[in-house]
């Protein structure tokens, strides 16, 4: 019996390599090996980037009628919940395995593969492509097996931005609390933060999320568990996977009010104007997440059961932001960090984050606008100028105009 379990098992796996050697997107991610194979069961574990998310057990039964022996061939895969992400470093043994999701027989081996391991189809990939032309985007589509969507690779910041040359301006600004400023002034260093634990919650998820529901758990397999629950789990490894993608967030507006309201402290805070290295900057895409011809295009997709998810090469998703956030005219530069950075708390929220020289980011500070609402003014603001002239070397040195702030 043991060379019969041994063939199946054997079987089973060339079927599942054959299978992951047909995948076009991060083929080289996946892997399928025999783990176990005694007398009675053999199992296979199937994985992507080194996290297992099926196991396929081989089964023989042996019955026997009038002295006549009949063996009978079976196998079952399981389904791993997304919550690998947090538990993987733990060992296979501690992943949570959901239910069994179907026992079958060899000959319906292809039907379920197609199913828990499926390929990119032809016809829908012609799909994706005429809707792509649609809107003059240029297209890369492979097929994401384990997400079960076409992932398609297109220089969406560019199409947004109208492909148009982009000049950053000579003086950017960061609104600041006076609290914030001081520490700046201390130790000639500036703080970036971690991309998602961000003022606007959708960091990092904006491009997912409006236009595909890239963290949404399309599997749709009845005996998974709860769908929100999956989703959930995508999404906390996106935020665990990202939390090192730290920031440096600056606006056009020179002493403007909403900005003083919202980042200046209502007034009581700085503004300070730098002049930033042009190379490593870009300028935020606002998009809107109604209407647009990209949220269309994505739900004629999702009619027909195709499902996408706009990915970049150049990670330009971290440059979007919802329209609503338009007004801050906001120009950034990202800092991917090694493990070895700092973690703390604002307010509720845990971030990580660096503090750098900024010469060493290749910032200098030029000008200081003062807030109006500056609190002790008689004794902080010729301190203050004071300070910022001996510490920093600016000369440029004023009061903010906005005397009332907009609510």
């Amino acid at each position: 019996m043991n060379q019969i379990l041994e063939e199946l098992t054997k079987c089973v796996l060339e079927k599942i390599q054959k299978r992951l050697s047909q995948i076009n997107y991060e083929k080289e991610q996946y892997r399928a090996k025999i783990i176990k194979q005694d007398d009675l069961i053999g199992i296979i574990d199937v994985s992507y980037k080194g996290y297992v998310f099926y196991k396929i057990k081989t089964n023989i039964s042996h019955n026997k009628v009038n002295g006549h022996e009949s063996y009978f061939k079976t196998f079952s895969i399981r389904a791993i919940s997304d919550d690998w992400w947090y538990d993987a470093e733990k060992g296979l043994d501690k992943i949570k395995i959901e239910q069994v999701d179907e026992t079958l027989s060899l000959d319906k081996l292809d039907v379920s593969l197609e199913k828990n391991i499926p390929l990119s189809k032809e016809e829908e990939v012609e799909q994706i492509k005429e809707e792509l032309g649609t809107i003059k985007l240029n297209d890369d589509i492979k097929y994401d097996t384990y997400t079960h969507r076409y992932v398609v690779d297109v220089d969406l910041w560019s199409y947004v931005m109208g492909n148009k040359e982009i000049v950053a301006p000579d003086i950017l600004y960061k609104y600041m609390s006076l609290d914030t400023y001081m520490k700046i002034l201390s130790t000639n260093k500036i703080r970036l933060n971690s991309l998602v634990s961000m003022n606007d919650t959708s960091e990092g998820f904006f491009i997912g999320d409006t236009f595909c529901r890239a963290y949404d758990d399309i599997r749709g397999n009845s005996n998974y568990m709860d769908v929100n629950e999956r989703s959930q789990g995508m999404r906390n490894k996106f935020i665990v996977e990202n939390k090192n993608i730290l920031i440096g967030c600056f606006s056009e507006l020179f002493d403007n009010a909403l900005m003083w309201r919202l980042y200046g402290d209502e007034g009581r805070g700085v503004c300070l104007g730098l002049k930033i290295d042009k190379s490593q900057l870009r300028p935020i895409a606002y998009l809107s997440d109604k209407g647009s011809n990209l949220t269309k295009l994505s739900g004629r997709l999702k009619q027909n059961g195709i499902h996408i998810e706009l990915i970049d090469s150049q990670n330009d998703k971290y440059y979007f932001k919802s329209k609503q956030f338009e007004y801050e005219k906001e120009w950034r530069f990202i800092k991917k960090e090694s493990n070895d950075i700092h973690y703390t708390m604002y307010g509720n929220v845990i971030s990580y984050y660096n503090d750098y020289e900024m010469k060493k980011l290749g910032l200098e500070p030029v000008i200081l606008t003062i807030g109006r609402n500056l609190p002790h003014k008689d004794v902080n603001f010729p301190l203050l100028v004071d300070l910022t002239r001996r510490e920093l070397g600016i000369k440029n040195i004023n009061l903010s105009s906005v005397d009332k702030l907009r609510v």
